[in-house]
C-alpha cells in the first residue's frame, strides 16, 4: 500500500504574545497583573477592589469565541452599532446616472478603494487599497497544472512545490495573510475527452491511439464528481516605504 501525500499540519491562527495573544491582549494581560501585584504589595486589602477588575479584563482577552477573544467580539459590536446609528452602513450608489462614489463600501469596507494592476505578462488584477490600514490586498487567478494521466512521482513533486511556496511566504515581511479559494463544479469527463482529442497526433501510433481513446470513453461513462476550477490566491501586502 503506497502513501498518498495529502495536505495536512492545518492549524489556527494565533498571535506572537502570551498564551497565542496578540500585542493588544498582551499587554492588556500583563497590565493586569501588573497591577494587582503592585496592589497587594501596597496594600493586601487593595486586592479587593482590583482583583475583580484585573480578573474581568484578563478574561476578556483570554477566553476566545470561536478563536476570537471576547474584548475584540465587544469592540466590533460597539463599533457596528455606532457606525449604524450614524448611517455609516447605509449603502448608496447611483443607479442610472454616473455618481462619483457609486463603487464606494459601506460600514467597516469605507475606508476601501479599488485598485487596478498589471502583471509581468500585461495581465490585469484587481487590489483593495485598505488606506485605514495601510495594506494591499490582491486576487489573483491560478490555473493548478492538471494531474490527469500524470506520474505519481510528477504529482507528489507538484503538491510539495506547492506547499513550499506557500511555507516560503510565511518568511516574507511584506505578506500579512495568504488565503487559497478552490472553486469546484460537476463534470461529465467531456472536457479532458475534448482536449485530448485536439493535441493527439495523426502519426501518433495504433496501439498508443487505441489506449487513448479507450481511456477517454471510459471517463465519459463515468463522469468525475468534481473538476478543480482555477484557485484564487489573496495576498495582503503592506506599502513600501522608503
Amino acid at each position: 500500500m503506497t502513501d498518498v501525500r495529502t495536505y495536512g499540519g492545518w492549524r489556527r491562527r494565533r498571535g506572537l504574545g502570551l498564551i497565542g495573544l496578540g500585542t493588544t491582549g498582551t499587554f492588556v494581560a500583563l497590565g493586569s497583573i501588573t497591577a494587582l501585584v503592585l496592589a497587594v504589595s501596597i496594600d493586601p486589602h487593595a486586592a479587593l477592589y482590583t482583583g475583580p477588575p484585573a480578573v474581568l479584563a484578563g478574561a476578556l482577552v483570554l477566553i476566545r469565541v470561536s478563536g476570537v477573544p471576547i474584548a475584540h467580539i465587544m469592540v466590533r459590536r460597539v463599533r457596528w452599532s455606532y457606525g449604524k446609528a450614524h448611517g455609516h452602513t447605509d449603502y448608496r450608489a447611483g443607479v442610472i446616472v454616473a455618481h462619483s462614489r457609486a463603487f464606494h463600501l459601506p460600514g467597516v469596507l469605507a475606508s476601501t478603494r479599488l485598485l487596478s494592476g498589471e502583471d509581468g505578462f500585461g495581465r490585469q488584477y484587481g487590489i483593495v487599497w485598505d488606506r485605514r490600514a495601510g495594506l494591499f490586498t490582491a486576487t489573483l487567478t491560478v490555473s493548478p497544472a492538471s494531474t490527469w494521466l500524470a506520474e505519481r512521482t510528477d504529482a507528489d513533486a507538484w503538491v510539495a512545490n506547492w506547499g513550499g511556496w506557500l511555507a516560503s511566504l510565511g518568511h516574507m515581511p511584506t505578506i500579512r495573510w495568504v488565503t487559497v479559494t478552490i472553486d469546484t463544479a460537476p463534470e461529465s469527463g467531456s472536457a479532458l475527452s475534448d482536449t485530448i482529442g485536439q493535441v493527439l497526433s495523426p502519426a501518433a501510433p495504433e496501439a498508443a491511439v487505441h489506449l487513448i481513446n479507450q481511456r477517454r470513453r471510459r471517463q465519459i461513462r463515468r463522469p468525475q464528481l468534481g473538476r478543480r476550477r482555477p484557485g484564487r490566491r489573496a495576498g495582503t501586502r503592506r506599502p513600501l516605504r522608503t
